[in-house]
């Protein structure tokens, strides 16, 4: 059984593969999402509503702000390639480690098949740890 590891936060997302002899992890793909970088006044329209020409009355789209628009974006790039992947063979499990919202964003947006192949999740964000003996030293739980 191939197992493969997402490790994310909200600007990058890491998916690692678990070797053959399970203590080794080589990662496969690094997606980042330079989007939530952006300063937040760079993601609001200046505009907050518009006139409806009825009584002069502002109407205001539902709030949701920009940082969760984006991460909600980010959460459908990761499920997208991690269904290419499992599409292609790649996984039959799959390990999922995130900061406890994202965590949480994940389970609520990767696609089905996807989900289905989830055996286990760890919410820590461990995105900035560079070197996968650490990583996998720090993922020994629920690997």
């Amino acid at each position: 059984m191939t197992t493969w590891v997402l490790v994310a936060d909200r600007l990058r997302a890491r998916l690692l593969e678990l070797g053959k002899d399970g203590k080794t992890l080589v990662e496969l793909q690094d997606l980042v999402h330079p989007e939530a970088r952006e300063r937040l006044r760079e993601l609001v329209d200046d505009r907050r509503g518009r006139e409806s020409g009825e009584w002069g009355r502002q109407t205001f789209e539902p709030v949701t702000s920009p940082r969760e628009k984006e991460t909600a974006e980010f959460v459908r790039e990761i499920g997208e390639a991690l269904e290419q992947g499992l599409n292609r063979g790649g996984f039959d499990r799959l390990v999922l480690c995130a900061e406890p919202r994202l965590l949480g964003r994940l389970r609520e947006g990767l696609p089905e098949q996807v989900s289905r192949r989830v055996e286990g999740e760890l919410g820590k964000d461990l995105a900035a740890v560079a070197r996968p003996e650490e990583l996998r030293k720090r993922l020994e739980e629920v690997l």
